[in-house]
């Protein structure tokens, strides 16, 4: 099905189909792109368990979930959820505990091939001021100067799509200006290779040392390029936050502390990150072959699998709609901001009277991301 309203031969064909099915009928959906509310409007059929991976859809599709809070309520649920972290929210956000962990599959034969005479620090994901990415720049220039034997690799793709999230006034052409300004003033000690297919990426996993990820981004359930990472050996350097938190065997990587900040932003403690930078040498932290092999089989897609099985084999519980904080939460997202009516920056204060109320409500949301 496409991701605009189903169809009524559509929905006609689904009925039917359901309907043939006994009270135990499980609706595993596969894509992230279906319209969830226009399919489930559609299905006549009650009590059937849906089974969905979550994706960090309640702190950005709220529209959505005000619909699916009573779309949803004659049926079972499982809302696989990736990280713990993801799991607490969730469970946070719905009025009884519906999530359930199940991670996503990282099939990886990577071997590294560094030969550990140099740091090779490479970043790949989006580029956004949520990934802290230019932050990561300026920090790294500076580490450089002292620092020698250096290199950083970036990889991905501009994203916006957070820009009005947090308010944070930046738009994508700036923020790219800046980017690349950064990138040429490293003396070519920094290099970006765009959005590399994933065989070129495992090329360039392969010829690094280190991952390094100091996102803060709202919805940062996974990561799944910091599994790829450990799978094939490299270290990383991460912070301390969401779904980041789930990679950390002993001895395996180097965390960044993060902060609220006076604009209501999390932030990674940049001192931190430059130690980082000047104490890692190439044997830093090095991986060994158990850790290696842990994380292989992890989130192998073997393991994936019949962790999905079991879930699959197993009822849902009962779902009993949206929690009062994810409405305290939506009223905040869907609330005009100032002058331009922009909505979808719930964090954003008006006054200094509002700023004790919003920083309370991100305590609350993102207690277990911190």
């Amino acid at each position: 099905m496409n991701t605009s309203s189903i169809s009524q031969s559509e929905a006609d064909a689904l009925n039917k189909k359901l309907a043939n099915k006994d009270n135990e009928t499980r609706v595993f959906i596969k894509s992230h792109l279906i319209n969830l509310p226009s399919l489930i409007s559609n299905i006549k059929v009650k009590n059937l368990h849906f089974i969905f991976y979550i994706m960090g859809d309640m702190t950005i599709e709220v529209q959505r979930w005000i619909q699916l809070d009573k779309l949803l309520r004659d049926h079972q649920v499982s809302f696989l959820c990736a990280s713990t972290a993801q799991l607490k929210q969730v469970n946070l956000f719905t009025n009884n505990k519906v999530a359930v962990l199940c991670q996503y599959p990282v099939e990886s034969e990577l071997k590294k091939t560094n030969n550990n005479d140099s740091i090779q620090l490479v970043y790949a994901g989006r580029i956004t001021p949520q990934k802290n990415i230019n932050k990561l720049l300026k920090v790294f220039i500076k580490a450089s100067k002292i620092k020698k034997g250096m290199n950083l690799s970036i990889a991905g793709e501009f994203h916006s799509r957070t820009y009005p999230f947090y308010g944070s006034g930046e738009d994508n052409k700036d923020y790219k200006e800046e980017f690349f300004k950064l990138v040429k003033s490293s003396n070519g000690l920094i290099t970006y290779h765009g959005n590399l297919c994933q065989n070129d990426l495992a090329e360039l996993f392969s010829e690094s040392s280190h991952l390094i990820n100091i996102s803060t981004y709202m919805d940062e359930d996974f990561s799944i390029v910091a599994a790829q990472a450990m799978s094939c050996g490299l270290k990383i350097i991460t912070t301390q936050w969401g779904g980041l938190k789930d990679h950390n065997p002993p001895k395996s990587r180097y965390t960044i502390p993060i902060f609220l900040s006076d604009n209501n932003l999390y932030q990674p403690d940049l001192g931190e990150l430059f130690k980082a930078l000047i104490l890692t040498t190439p044997q830093t932290q090095e991986l060994s072959d158990d850790v290696i092999s842990y994380f292989k089989s992890k989130y192998s897609i073997n393991t994936i699998s019949q962790r999905l099985s079991s879930i699959l084999n197993t009822n849902g519980q009962k779902y009993c709609g949206q929690s009062e904080l994810f409405f305290e939460y939506s009223r905040k997202y869907n609330k005009p901001r100032f002058t331009n009516k922009v909505i979808g920056c719930p964090f954003l204060v008006a006054s200094e009277n509002e700023k004790e109320q919003v920083r309370s409500l991100i305590d609350r949301i993102y207690t277990s991301y911190t």
